[in-house]
This record gives C-alpha cells, structure tokens and sequence, in this order.
C-alpha cells in the first residue's frame, strides 16, 4: 500500500518536467515573479493565480517555496520531506474524469488557501498549502493524508 501511495504521489507531481538546468531558470523564474500582478491577495485573485499556476510550468516554478516541505502520515508514522528546485515536476492541480480526481478550494483566511486534491475510490487525498507572500501567492507545504 505504501508503494501505491507513493506512485499515485508522484503521478500527481510528475505531469510534466523541464529539460533546463537550474542556472537557466533563475532569470526565467525572476520574469515570471516580476510579470504577475497579484498585489490585492484577494481570494477572487487566487482563482486567476490557480488557473495561470496549472498552465504555465514557468509560472508555476517561480510561485513555490523551495525548499517545498512534504508532510505524510504512514504506517511509520509522520514522516516530513524537502523537495528541491531539481526534483520539482510541473504539477496540475485540476479535476480530471478520467482519474476520477477531485480538488476542493477550502479558504483558512484572506492570505491563505488550502487545496484538496483526491481520486474517487483510491484513498489518496493530497492538501496543498498556499499563502499569499510579498505580493504573490506560493505554494509553501504539502501534506499527503492517503490511506
């Protein structure tokens, strides 16, 4: 079952992948920050954020706290990672019928959102953690609450 889980975490994680080395996406990374506008931090302004976050691998590379902290809770107990800029995959946080995934917007307050991420039927239930930083919205945690 441990392995299902962390198959199913990095089928999550690993939709898609850069081919650049890190020293080429510093500049890229800085464009993306300084091209967004997001300064009210508005719940309304996270919708927009979330939907340029799921298309945009660049983007989504500048919008995330590294190193990314990765809670679970396992038969091991609770176990707490680092993912890296290098082990970072560009990752979709969306429904899918396919998989039978879910995601599920839950606002903790004005500066803060969590999102759910779960597939019908699998026990996998993934809560991604964004908060809304010196004028931008980061991903800054994600817990990993599968069966």
């Amino acid at each position: 079952m441990k392995k299902f889980r962390f198959i199913i975490l990095i089928l999550l994680v690993a939709v898609g992948c850069s081919n650049s080395s890190n020293n080429e996406k510093v500049p890229v990374v800085q464009a993306a920050l300084q091209s967004t506008d997001a300064s009210s931090g508005s719940i309304n302004d996270f919708d927009v954020f979330l939907e340029k976050f799921n298309s945009d691998s660049v983007f989504q590379f500048s919008c995330i706290e590294f190193p990314l902290k990765l809670s679970s809770i396992g038969e091991d107990g609770h176990k707490v990672s680092l993912i890296s800029m290098e082990k970072w995959v560009f990752t979709k946080l969306a429904n899918n019928k396919k998989l039978k995934s879910k995601i599920k917007k839950i606002i903790i307050n004005k500066d803060q959102v969590k999102i759910e991420y779960s597939i019908e039927d699998t026990g996998v239930l993934v809560n991604h953690f964004f908060s809304f930083k010196n004028g931008h919205w980061m991903l800054t945690n994600i817990e990993d609450q599968s069966d």
